[in-house]
């Protein structure tokens, strides 16, 4: 899925006129950044602990509902972030808006068949 959603990214971002070059040496800084952020989540996920002074859910969520439309009015549908979007309001609506974005797990295992 991620990689899905690379693809979706760097399709819309070449198509704006970014060259590769550029989304390339983004994508290595986005790595890095991810790279350090995997075993925090892991963490919390597993502690259920989310408190955070970083971004929390509700923020991602208001940058999604600025930036998905936008995205969407090219004429794509920008299917992978639109799940993710839903993830994020389903967080939210779930009461976990003010915490870190790991929390959408807690949101994602209250779902009924999830185990």
């Amino acid at each position: 899925m991620a990689l899905s959603a690379y693809v979706e990214a760097i399709a819309y971002t070449q198509g704006c006129g970014v060259p590769a070059a550029a989304t390339q040496a983004t994508t290595r800084r986005l790595l890095g950044m991810l790279e350090k952020s995997t075993e925090e989540a892991a963490l919390n996920i597993e502690s259920g602990e989310h408190e955070t002074d970083q971004a929390t859910i509700a923020i991602f969520l208001d940058g999604m509902r600025h930036s998905l439309p936008r995205m969407q009015g090219t004429g794509r549908p920008f299917r992978i972030f639109a799940a993710t979007m839903a993830n994020l309001e389903a967080a939210v609506d779930a009461g976990f808006g003010d915490q870190d974005l790991y929390a959408q797990s807690k949101a994602f295992l209250a779902q009924k068949g999830t185990r």
